[in-house]
């Protein structure tokens, strides 16, 4: 299990990174909202005035960590076969260790 626990946490790591330090957000907003979108706060600030809460979830490192965790225990318990306990456990430490990955990548700016 805790082959699959490392596994989670990278992958973790990983959509949250392209996710808030990469041009994702950019282009994705250029395709499916407004072609004059040229940061991540202008995606964020359009995708919150069409859903407050899409957008804050979408839009907030912690919130994202904390959903993203819960899919990626479920996904993986079902795909591997794990006991149960194992959602509630990456549901619970994934976004405190991505926190603390955040703040590395911050603190090395």
């Amino acid at each position: 299990m805790l082959i699959y626990y490392i596994i989670g946490v990278l992958v973790e790591f990983t959509a949250l990174l392209i996710w808030f330090f990469s041009p994702l957000k950019t282009s994705l907003g250029q395709f499916f909202l407004s072609k004059q979108i040229t940061t991540n706060e202008e995606f964020e600030i359009a995708i919150m005035m069409k859903s407050p809460f899409i957008g804050k979830l979408l839009s907030c490192y912690i919130c994202s960590s904390f959903w993203l965790a819960l899919f990626i225990g479920t996904l993986f318990k079902f795909l591997f076969c794990l006991p149960l306990e194992f959602i509630p456990l990456v549901w619970f430490t994934y976004p405190g260790l991505a926190y603390l990955y955040k703040s590395l990548i911050d603190k090395n700016k």
